[in-house]
């Protein structure tokens, strides 16, 4: 490409000025990107923290509905002796 010096000179200052506003933005995103991670952090850690304190209950318990404790219990039968 064949350009005189006004021109080279104007597209250089143009390239030059897309490339400050590029680093720019790259500095913006980069600056958003490291603070939703360090957020994400402390949420994991906090929580590690919160389920690292949690009491845990081994005991194995049965419970029984209301309606099951109403009825009455079922009676075997017994077979009628045999002679």
């Amino acid at each position: 490409m064949n350009l005189k010096y006004g021109m080279r000179k104007q597209l250089r200052k143009a390239c030059t000025r897309f490339l400050k506003f590029s680093y720019l933005l790259d500095f913006y995103a980069l600056e958003t990107l490291s603070k939703i991670y360090l957020s994400s952090v402390e949420d994991t850690v906090s929580r590690l923290k919160y389920l690292a304190g949690m009491r845990v209950n081994y005991e194995l318990k049965m419970e029984v509905a209301d309606e099951f404790d109403q009825k009455e219990p079922k009676t075997e039968k017994k077979a009628a002796p045999v002679e």
